[in-house]
């Protein structure tokens, strides 16, 4: 087998098929990463991580899981809401929350984790929004400290993300290049915090430019990012990960051979290929190809050295209900919640709906009616692009005396929003569920709660506290 170069890759399907395999041995990567396609129940993930273990021997194990709206497990086991939910909480829920977040990959033998989102919340941010906790640089500090301990507690590896900052940047550099244009006083003193409050085994570049240190490339390609400021400055010692390189942000601009001579010369310690956007064999077999000729294959003190630090241990999984509870907790409720039974209206733009977005297996109207029966006679999306169709409904609402579930995601994006707004104005008994960060204002509609998110867990919670003091008759059948 060739000597191991410094990639961690994805690849297709819950199990390893032949050309996979072969694929795997021919590249021989220090690291595998795992996502939503190759995880299904809790066999098959066990058989999975244990069989890439067997074929490369001790590597990187590694997912990318942050709990919320990014979740790479089954909806059958419980994982903890999205981070800025949990910032309207109490230390007692964020301490479950980051035991949870830590106990999925742990139990099932993986050793890196690719979290926590160091990022600081802005609610325009089309790539972190509610990934991240707070807007507070301490906070965020504090948050990822919790987080770090967590999992540190079960012996896996976490990775602080995306160096050095990229909330407060709209661009999701999944789908183009962007600029984080802040001086280098701003950076330091908002977001490179949250890295000088905490030991972390690793850190994830961000795919942004950063002018104030390095106006021509991307932070996971720039010496002055990562060789001057986070080993130099900063002095940190453990791993630097570049976030996918598949990325347009990058693949864009660079080829296989420019993205490792570019990464060697800037200090990268590993170049991550997912697999999830370009799907091609091919263009990781070039970048194991390109790292042999530039002298990067080999042993790697620094990844062995982390396999040394973190074995790993079996904890016991959270119960569903521990998981659904928690985001009951996290749901923000304000106004009049009006009697059912309830038309439910769901209204999104769409924003969100990239490689960071695992949707509910059947969508979020789905699982609300299997969660409030006969309580939802009737459901349906409304189009932003369909005004006259959404004022048609909404009169029918209107004379049939219903209540209305008004439920929203990003909607706001959408550029009719504002008319959209101005046809709710007379609507009465109507709940606004904000499914975003809860920037989806209605002034019109005195009740609304902001719910962070619509994944299954999610979706529990929000049906379960619909139905606080109601005596349904919903059969248990019925309940999610």
């Amino acid at each position: 087998m060739n000597e191991p170069v410094p990639l961690i890759v994805g690849f297709k399907g819950t199990q390893l098929d032949e050309e996979t395999k072969a694929h795997l041995l021919e590249i021989n990567p220090m690291g595998v990463i795992f996502f939503k396609r190759n995880l299904a129940e809790p066999e098959q993930i066990r058989s999975l991580v244990a069989e890439v273990k067997r074929l490369l021997g001790p590597i990187l194990v590694a997912v990318d899981h942050e709990g919320g709206m990014v979740n790479r497990f089954s909806p059958e086991l419980a994982t903890p809401p999205a981070p800025f939910a949990l910032n309207f909480t109490g230390p007692q829920e964020q301490k479950q929350a980051t035991q949870m977040l830590a106990a999925l990959p742990a139990h099932f033998g993986f050793n890196l984790n690719l979290a926590p989102v160091l990022d600081l919340f802005d609610a325009d941010s089309e790539a972190i929004n509610i990934r991240a906790f707070s807007r507070d640089p301490e906070e965020v500090g504090r948050w990822g400290s919790m987080i770090v301990e967590a999992h540190e507690e079960v012996g896996l590896g976490s990775c602080g993300k995306h160096f050095p900052g990229h909330g407060r940047v709209r661009t999701d550099t999944h789908n183009r290049a962007g600029v984080a244009d802040f001086t280098a006083e701003e950076l330091q003193a908002k977001d490179l915090l949250p890295y000088r409050r905490m030991a972390l085994p690793a850190v994830m570049t961000s795919h942004l430019i950063y002018p104030a240190f390095d106006a021509q490339n991307p932070a996971s390609l720039s010496k002055a990012v990562i060789t001057d400021l986070l080993k130099g400055q900063m002095g940190f010692k453990g791993l630097v990960l570049s976030d996918c390189v598949e990325m347009e942000a990058i693949s864009a601009s660079f080829g296989p051979e420019e993205i490792v001579a570019k990464g060697k010369e800037a200090g990268l310690d590993l170049w991550i290929s997912s697999y999830s956007i370009k799907a091609d064999l091919g263009f990781q077999k070039a970048l194991a190809d390109a790292m042999r000729a530039q002298g990067l294959a080999g042993k790697n003190p620094k990844v062995r050295d982390f396999l040394m630090d973190y074995p790993g241990r079996k904890p016991q999984l959270f119960r569903l209900d521990e998981a659904v509870a928690l985001r009951r907790e996290t749901i923000q409720r304000g106004g009049v919640k009006p009697a059912p039974p309830w038309e439910l209206a769901v209204v999104s733009s769409k924003a969100f709906n990239g490689i960071n977005r695992d949707e509910p297996e059947e969508g979020f109207r789905y699982w609300m009616k299997m969660g409030l029966g006969e309580l939802v006679p009737n459901s349906l999306e409304l189009s932003l692009d369909d005004l006259d169709s959404a004022e048609e409904y909404f009169k029918e609402v209107r004379q049939s005396g219903r209540s209305l579930l008004l439920a929203t995601q990003a909607a706001r994006r959408h550029p009719n929003w504002e008319k959209f707004m101005q046809l709710i104005e007379n609507m009465k008994s109507v709940l606004h569920l904000d499914l975003g960060e809860g920037a989806d204002i209605i002034g019109s509609i005195e009740g609304k709660w902001n719910c962070f998110g619509s994944d299954r867990l999610t979706v529990q919670a929000i049906c379960r506290e619909l139905k606080v003091g109601l005596a349904t008759g919903v059969p248990d059948s019925a309940k999610p």
